[in-house]
């Protein structure tokens, strides 16, 4: 069994590279050439290495022919050693973060910067794989870049490295675990002004962009986990209103139909919908809606129990009785069961939701004949 690697899964990249915290979206200061000693480092040896990897970047991203089909720059980190701090300061600035403006300034040809990216990420893969000394500073960077502002690129790599292939490692999971909590802690505490009227346009892109990198890590892991949408469940709870609409954006409701396909995802999602914490109103409704509006016949039985789910809800957590909670699945109640009381308070609703209602209510009957019966319809 290998171990844990030792990680910060607060500030991954700070204590790697020994650096103050950055704040979110900003990037540090590479402005360290590599002098003087880390760590008690031989600092002959760091710079030569250091060397190695800055004259030689533009060659060391071709792949070896097969069947071989290494890259040059896998084998220097795979064989290397010893690999000092200033090596993994290098293939980041050099290769992950490779941009078309750092390489049109060193230049290289227009897609140059893609190849590097694509293979230093590849390095660090192979690092956690294979050298498991090493595994700790490779996973750091693989984590900062999960969640970070620099290019979206980086970000998707990362998140599939992370989410699709490296959690499936027992002695990995608890800490891409830790980092994804920490993300939903950060999604908790994103400063906004007490009203959504005071946001500019300047404000809502930086904070729609905060919300797409550290929710993306936890999307993918509930595709692993179906449990860990419980935790995006509570986060949601304590977030500022506004980011708590962006989250139920595209991103999530194509992971709350995945999971519905899924043989374990039927269960997890009507236990969730049915026992949400309190302030998870939305989101327990946009899972409601997502599924009854679907026509595939698959997810029949899911649409079900989440009709029971909604009508549990109205008679039995609601104290008011949010009727909220019915309008998704109307086409599906009875005649008797609209009547009297739900009437009444479908007509107290505002006047955009009240027309969704009876929208529902009139023109969704043909749907209802599948679960209901004919009759009942």
């Amino acid at each position: 069994e290998e171990p844990t690697p030792e990680v910060s899964v607060t500030d991954p990249i700070g204590w790697l590279f020994r650096h103050p915290r950055s704040t979110l979206g900003s990037e540090l200061d590479w402005s360290w050439t590599g002098e003087g000693d880390m760590e008690g480092e031989s600092t002959g040896y760091s710079k030569l290495l250091e060397k190695l990897l800055v004259v030689l970047s533009p060659k060391l991203s071709v792949r070896h022919p097969p069947p071989h089909g290494n890259t040059l720059l896998a084998d220097i980190f795979l064989e290397a050693p010893h690999l000092p701090l200033v090596a993994f300061q290098r293939l980041h600035f050099h290769f992950c973060m490779a941009s078309p403006a750092s390489e049109a300034a060193a230049g290289a040809s227009g897609g140059a910067w893609r190849d590097k990216m694509v293979v230093g990420m590849q390095c660090l893969e192979e690092l956690i794989g294979k050298r498991p000394a090493y595994a700790g500073k490779a996973l750091s960077l693989l984590l900062y870049y999960s969640s970070s502002a620099a290019q979206s690129q980086i970000q998707s790599i990362a998140v599939r490295l992370l989410g699709n292939r490296l959690f499936d490692k027992p002695h990995l999971r608890p800490v891409i675990l830790a980092y994804a909590h920490n993300n939903l802690q950060r999604l908790t505490e994103l400063k906004l002004p007490a009203s959504e009227a005071e946001m500019d346009e300047k404000l809502r892109k930086k904070i729609d962009g905060d919300v797409q990198r550290l929710i993306s890590l936890c999307l993918v892991l509930c595709m692993k986990d179906c449990g860990f949408l419980h935790h995006i469940f509570v986060a949601f709870t304590k977030c500022h209103y506004y980011v708590a609409k962006r989250i139920l954006f595209d991103p999530f409701s194509q992971l709350i139909l995945n999971i519905a396909h899924k043989p374990e995802g039927h269960q997890v999602l009507v236990n969730l919908v049915a026992l949400h914490p309190a302030g998870a109103e939305l989101i327990a409704l946009k899972i409601i809606r997502l599924i009854v509006d679907e026509e595939d016949p698959a997810l029949r039985p899911l649409k079900t129990n989440l009709v029971k789910a909604a009508k549990y809800i109205y008679l039995t957590r609601s104290h008011e009785q949010d009727v909220r909670f019915l309008i998704p699945v109307l086409p599906y109640l009875t005649k008797d069961e609209v009547r009297g009381r739900v009437l009444d308070l479908l007509t107290q609703l505002p006047e955009s939701l009240m027309d969704t209602a009876f929208g529902r209510l009139l023109l969704g009957r043909s749907k209802a004949a599948d679960l209901l019966g004919p009759d009942g319809a």
